[in-house]
């Protein structure tokens, strides 16, 4: 019984590197995706033109479903009507603000004001500003994962094999 013990306890500490490894694979998935989202906000802009409500549903036709937020703005947007309340009412669901670091949800909120911008064209620089920014903390967050990926792995591996020597 003592070794089943021991090695529950070997196990949940390996299963704390894996889920560590987790957040951050999540993180590097919602800056990307955002950074494809905010991308094709403004070739959709730039190529249909016309309503929000067209660019939106054009931008969310661009996706591979994997990204959950331009489905979840749209249909927070049917509901209520009012795209700043959706867009960051379609960012708490997806849970941005437990994911991403201060300034990233910071950021993602701020966007809801483009929505407000008085031209197409001042529109388009924006999604092309944001979507440069986005790409830029995914890079950074790829880096990141990478590196500190085998580090976690070996150390908590590590941490696993010296608990269960002291343990036994």
């Amino acid at each position: 019984m003592r070794i089943i013990g021991i090695i529950c306890v070997c196990l949940s500490v390996v299963g704390c590197g894996v889920l560590c490894n987790r957040r951050r694979r999540r993180r590097e998935a919602f800056l990307s995706g955002f950074a494809s989202y905010f991308g094709a906000l403004g070739v959709t802009c730039v190529s249909l033109g016309g309503s929000v409500d067209r660019i939106l549903r054009g931008s969310a036709a661009d996706g591979d479903g994997r990204f959950p937020f331009p489905g979840t703005l749209l249909a927070l947007y049917a509901q209520t009507g009012d795209l700043c309340a959706a867009w960051n009412g379609a960012l708490a669901q997806i849970g941005a603000a437990e994911t991403l670091t201060a300034e990233e949800a910071a950021l993602l909120s701020s966007f809801a004001s483009a929505f407000a911008l008085p031209s197409m064209a001042a529109f388009t620089e924006e999604c092309n500003g944001y979507a440069a920014r986005f790409s830029d903390f995914a890079e950074r967050a790829c880096e990141k994962r990478r590196r500190e990926e085998k580090l976690t792995v070996t150390f908590t591996s590590l941490l696993a094999v010296l608990v269960f020597i002291l343990l036994i």
